[in-house]
């Protein structure tokens, strides 16, 4: 079975100018960053997140949503790099991996710009 992910609708991409290319291969590089952030939810906890670590209990009740669903919404945004985690003793511990996002999204206004 093809992963519909991967599947684009170009007849040709090798007819494309290499920036253009390279911009392909930039936003395949962003997709799960773009797809985490798709989510308005996940929005909010990002912004819960801009400018301290908190664990998910912190986060909860920051928000009107179950510790449950934060912490599936924070593993999203982990596994997309947006999060970084830790464990401190039975605690989950979470923070923006600023770099990640902002490096990624540069990298991506880099192609769009040299287009």
């Amino acid at each position: 079975m093809i992963d519909d992910v991967d599947v684009g609708c170009l007849r040709d991409a090798d007819c494309l100018d290499p920036e253009v290319r390279a911009l392909g291969t930039q936003l395949v590089a962003c997709r799960a960053l773009l797809d985490a952030l798709a989510e308005p939810m996940r929005q909010d906890l990002v912004q819960v997140l801009a400018r301290s670590e908190l664990n998910v209990a912190n986060v909860a009740d920051r928000v009107t949503v179950s510790r449950p669903t934060v912490s599936h919404h924070l593993n999203v945004l982990r596994r997309a790099g947006l999060v970084r985690a830790r464990k401190r003793g039975r605690e989950m511990y979470y923070r923006l991996n600023k770099d990640r996002i902002v490096g990624s999204l540069h990298q991506l206004i880099d192609c769009l710009t040299c287009c």
